[in-house]
């Protein structure tokens, strides 16, 4: 496609920026600027103050192949608690955010249908990272590498 709307300026329209007018299925990019902006505005108006707050990861776990185990799972079964992997992933259910509120999580996690750990993450791109950050399920498992520490 070669869309062009300002034939008097160069260059044509940026029909993959998902702020244009084009179809949903070609857009997949915001501008550098844009996604500085976003960032900026979920940091200011958005983003959950660090100083007050722990998390549970909102994410479903996998242990040797079980994909429904989660901090709801550990709230009726607080047995699993004694076991750091369950600490890091649910500290508010576990009781130490002390400990864990400003850890990642050290176990592996199903994010959109894969499975994930948060080394993963640390090793993605800059910009990537910082995006994906902007994410509940993430901010909340990933939290010293999304920086969201209590």
């Amino acid at each position: 496609m070669n869309k062009d709307t300002c034939k008097n300026s160069p260059g044509l329209d940026p029909i993959h920026n998902y702020m244009d007018y084009s179809y949903d299925a070609c857009m997949y990019e915001f501008t550098p600027l844009q996604s500085e902006k976003m960032i900026a505005n979920w940091n200011e108006y958005r983003k959950p103050d660090q100083q007050d707050s722990c998390y549970d990861s909102i994410l479903n776990i996998n242990i040797q192949g079980s994909t429904d185990k989660n901090c709801e799972f550990l709230a009726n079964n607080l047995g699993y608690c004694t076991n750091d992997l369950a600490k890091s992933h649910c500290p508010i259910t576990c009781n130490e955010c002390d400990v864990w509120g400003c850890e990642d999580t050290l176990v592996n996690f199903i994010y959109e249908g894969q499975t994930y750990n948060c080394g993963d993450l640390q090793a993605a791109d800059p910009s990537l990272q910082e995006s994906v950050c902007l994410q509940e399920a993430i901010y909340t498992t990933c939290r010293a590498t999304c920086e969201n520490c209590a």
